[in-house]
């Protein structure tokens, strides 16, 4: 399934086992497990917490990499992402990536803070 929010005054929030819309005809509430991709337009207002927040960056995850890993060579496509330790060539890959991009991060704040 996928969730398009492009109306003004809808209001996405997540509880524990589903996505909740609320807008001016109601509420709907969608189980977490079958949303594949969610599109959000301005106007569209997201309510969380830090532990509700990262929820959704835990199913955005599983959204993007079940779709890229989709576009991959069927010798580097894997099942899930790992992290600590790498289960797979592909994940090692995107951990060294991941790496070196935080590196960049960090030495960009630092010499950038104020």
């Amino acid at each position: 399934m996928e969730i398009v929010l492009n109306t003004f005054g809808v209001l996405l929030n997540r509880d524990n086992e589903a996505f909740v819309i609320t807008s001016k005809d109601g509420r709907q509430r969608i189980p977490v497990d079958d949303i594949k991709s969610i599109q959000i337009s301005r106007g569209t207002q997201i309510t969380s917490d830090a532990v509700t927040l990262r929820g959704w960056e835990g199913q955005a995850s599983r959204i993007y990499f079940s779709t890229i890993v989709k576009y991959l060579p069927l010798e580097y496509q894997f099942e899930q992402r790992s992290q600590h330790p790498a289960m797979d060539v592909t994940n090692a890959f995107l951990n060294y990536g991941y790496g070196i991009l935080y590196g960049r991060y960090e030495e960009y704040r630092t010499e950038h803070q104020s």
